[in-house]
């Protein structure tokens, strides 16, 4: 899947990461794929919320070691 930008929270706190995340979504174009990096369970699954309920569209999301990758298409 081709990603159109990245973005890397590992490290990062609540509620900066955030912040971090909503300017990256809003600066891609609808159907575009955002991945996000966390180190931290409980912000992916915040993330996962967010997304949820949103227009927005969680595509997938994969553990490698201790972080964690979220891939998100803007809707």
């Amino acid at each position: 899947m081709h990603i159109d930008e990245e973005i890397d929270l590992v490290g990062m706190v609540t509620p900066l990461c955030f912040l971090y995340l909503k300017k990256a979504l809003e600066g891609l174009k609808r159907g575009e794929v955002l991945q996000v990096l966390v180190g931290e369970a409980a912000i992916a699954q915040s993330i996962e919320m967010i997304i949820e309920r949103s227009s927005d569209h969680l595509v997938d999301r994969r553990r490698r070691g201790d972080i964690q990758s979220i891939l998100i298409r803007k809707g």
